[in-house]
């Protein structure tokens, strides 16, 4: 995704992948538009099937896989907060 935020206030994405209210993948936007290609960036891998791995995970399930996301601000004061997505994009890796 690429995406920032429009004021002061973080933003915070919830994201419930295929429904799964238990093991929600949570990030953090605190960079305006334009502070660097980086920190406008943000990608999540569904799946690592390296089992030797620590980072070993696997959100995606046969069939049609959802993502539902929740964008809110971190303090909770919903006036004068804002946030823009420019881009999203779903790859194979």
């Amino acid at each position: 995704m690429k995406h920032w935020k429009i004021d002061a206030t973080a933003i915070m994405l919830t994201m419930v992948i295929n429904g799964d209210t238990n093991n929600p993948v949570v990030k953090y936007v605190d960079a305006l538009e334009a502070e660097g290609g980086e920190n406008n960036l943000l990608t999540i891998a569904l799946r690592n099937q390296d089992f030797a791995s620590i980072d070993y995970h696997d959100y995606l399930q046969l069939g049609l896989n959802s993502i539902q996301i929740t964008i809110q601000p971190v303090d909770g004061v919903y006036a004068g907060s804002g946030y823009q997505m420019r881009a999203i994009s779903i790859e194979n890796a």
